[in-house]
């Protein structure tokens, strides 16, 4: 997954989602930051460098747009219990 601050123009990717940056996990232990996306009621994590965090100001309530390959989504099974 790619993620962008402004609607991309100009591509062949056909999976362009708006959304909004719901949680940022930056846990020190790991190389990357896991990057949580709403869209349209559906959560999206996003494994990205801590650079493109400071680079693009990531942050809760930041505006993105996913651009996705369909080969590369893997669907997690919702585990809360209710």
């Amino acid at each position: 997954m790619i993620l962008a601050t402004r609607a991309p123009d100009g591509l062949s990717l056909h999976n362009v989602l708006p959304g909004t940056v719901s949680a940022v996990n930056d846990d020190p232990a790991l190389d990357s930051v896991v990057v949580q996306i709403a869209i349209e009621g559906v959560r999206l994590l996003a494994e990205v460098t801590r650079d493109a965090i400071g680079r693009l100001g990531i942050g809760v309530g930041t505006p993105l747009f996913a651009l996705i390959k369909s080969v590369s989504i893997e669907i997690l099974a919702d585990f809360r219990q209710t």
